[in-house]
């Protein structure tokens, strides 16, 4: 789940995700934005949730360390053979009126991790410091043998934008699953769109069997 809008903190026990849509053979796990104070809606967010045979196979699981929300991940596996799904939400600078609209452009998630960078004396902006921090993570689970299924909202082309470049290099070697279950490109992740922003990356070792995918929401993997 990408984009939740949701701080979670402010949620009543009954309504959270796990008693909405969980039982018990399920995991879930979610992040916001959790370094400033927040109404119950909260812009971005992320959820990542295994069921039933998937679940049992849990190893561990985390979240973005600055406490953002930016991503969610859980290691699955046994013995030798283990996979790192993680579910992400690359922020988007938002349109200057929508910047210069008062409070409607402070409660944006690029509002929101500006503020946080610039009060740590960070450098770079929400999209650049995105793209460090979780394409180190990648790295770092790559070379510790673990193979990798990213679901992503990248807001940029999820085949020739930069992140998706990043994404092929030789160091993580990830492809887009729906095109190569699929032979033909993701269609537009949005009906108002033209191009798919949300995807699902995958290291070699990942053996796709099929991807589906509905308009702004995460893809489906069978593999």
């Amino acid at each position: 789940m990408i984009e939740c809008g949701t701080d979670f903190r402010q949620v009543p026990e009954d309504l959270q995700l796990l008693n909405l849509l969980g039982d018990n053979d399920c995991r879930i796990l979610q992040a916001n934005n959790t370094t400033e104070d927040s109404a119950r809606t909260q812009h971005g967010g992320v959820a990542l949730l295994s069921y039933q045979r998937l679940a049992g196979f849990h190893v561990s699981s985390g979240k973005d360390p600055t406490g953002l929300g930016r991503w969610v991940w859980t290691v699955v596996g046994t013995g030798d053979k283990t996979t790192v799904i993680v579910t992400a939400y690359r922020p988007v600078k938002p349109a200057t009126s929508v910047q210069r609209n008062g409070q409607g452009g402070w409660f944006t998630v690029w509002a929101q991790h500006s503020r946080y960078f610039r009060k740590r004396g960070l450098t770079g902006s929400p999209l650049e410091r995105f793209s460090l921090d979780l394409l180190q993570q990648l790295r770092q689970w790559k070379s510790s043998g673990h193979e990798i299924i990213l679901f992503a909202d990248l807001n940029e082309n999820v085949y020739t934008g930069s992140f998706a470049e990043s994404l092929a290099d030789a160091d993580l070697l990830m492809t887009e699953s729906f095109q190569s279950a699929n032979g033909r490109d993701a269609p537009a992740s949005h009906f108002r769109g033209s191009t798919p922003i949300t995807g699902c990356f995958c290291t070699q070792g990942i053996d796709v069997i099929n991807v589906m995918v509905s308009i702004h929401k995460s893809p489906v993997l069978d593999s």
